[in-house]
């Protein structure tokens, strides 16, 4: 068999010297490692993985050289990991190249006033064999992978300003931090949804997604990313309502009365302590919308797992009395419009179905 995607990748991607998008003839009957070989003897899988080459080259030369140099890093990423931790099985890779192909696809999407590219790492720790061995019992299609981390995050490709870059600095740290480190056992994914772009503010949504055999099912969290671009700083509460008005007590108060709503149409049973302790002030809990201001709990926050995460959204025109004369940023139907969309995401959070 000559030339799969599979091998126009690794010359794209291990063919650092230069980030073109050029690829030359590969042999199948090289292919050293049990993955490759895998690869190389299913149609299917050869179709695939053309397929993702062809997603990975096209996002490539959409791209600026900064932009290409990320992109064929998180590549690298997920070769690495794929070739080490995945299961050796046809329908389960079909579902990764897919996956990893429909991510591509998405690299570069227009979000308000800007280009953004999202971008997708991977890390896995390998398990020992002879500690998988000793599991009892062990768990039959499992991988050999000890512990997986997978975290999205958006990069503004352009306007690139003095901003916008201190701004892609500022969130993939932030990001990477609350996507932790590597642990063993334990599976990771973090996933981000563009809320509300403007050339003032940037505000994200994130969910986290982990999960470990140990454990009855996933966990999961969220947090509100909210960036005002000009400071280069996250928001504060200040830079919103007035210190002198009671806007704490409000919100809490409304955002129960919203819970207390959706409980009775949705038929779930809000907790009830709920009341004391739903700390919606947070802004962590916050991101920005069209409508208003959203404020989001994940699951056993305000009510039990299997109803699932939960969020309010208090408009704009309802926080009016609250907010401070002069705002860092244009607020939809007091000033300026958004545009909202891209997002890239871990299980069950931003960014999915």
């Amino acid at each position: 068999m000559q030339a799969t995607g599979r091998n126009l990748c690794l010359v794209l991607v291990f063919g650092i010297a230069a980030l073109s998008a050029s690829a030359q003839s590969f042999d199948c009957g090289k292919a050293a490692t049990p993955f490759d070989k895998f690869i190389c003897a299913n149609r299917d899988l050869s179709a695939a993985d053309s397929k993702m080459a062809a997603a990975y080259k096209a996002a490539l030369a959409q791209l600026s050289e900064e932009g290409r140099r990320r992109l064929v890093e998180s590549q690298r990423s997920w070769l690495k990991y794929e070739r080490n931790t995945s299961n050796l099985d046809v329908s389960y890779l079909k579902g990764t190249y897919s996956s990893r192909t429909k991510e591509l696809e998405k690299t570069l999407e227009t979000v308000g006033p800007f280009k953004i590219q999202s971008l997708t790492m991977y890390k896995a720790e390998i398990m020992d064999q002879a500690a998988r061995k000793q599991e009892t019992p062990p768990d039959e299609g499992d991988s050999d992978t000890a512990g997986s981390l997978k975290f999205s995050f958006p990069r503004i490709e352009s306007p690139s300003t003095a901003e916008t870059e201190r701004s892609n600095r500022l969130v993939e740290e932030d990001i990477r931090k609350f996507a932790g480190e590597l642990k063993s056992d334990t599976g990771v994914e973090v996933g981000f949804e563009i809320t509300y772009a403007s050339q003032d503010v940037i505000s994200l949504d994130l969910g986290m997604w982990s999960f470990s055999r140990k454990w009855a099912h996933p966990n999961h969290a969220g947090a509100g990313y909210i960036v005002l671009l000009r400071s280069g700083r996250e928001l504060q509460a200040s830079d919103l309502f007035t210190p002198t008005k009671s806007w704490k007590t409000f919100l809490n108060g409304i955002v129960f009365r919203k819970l207390k709503a959706q409980a009775a149409k949705e038929d779930w049973i809000l907790s009830p302590s709920s009341a004391a302790k739903l700390d919606a002030d947070a802004v962590k809990r916050w991101t920005i919308t069209k409508q208003g201001l959203k404020i989001r709990f994940v699951h056993y926050e305000v009510s039990s797992y299997a109803s699932g995460p939960h969020e309010v959204v208090v408009s704009w025109a309802e926080l009016k009395p609250y907010l401070k004369a002069t705002l860092p940023f244009s607020v939809p139907g007091i000033g300026v419009d958004c545009a909202v969309g891209a997002g890239s995401g871990g299980r069950d959070g931003p960014g999915l179905p």
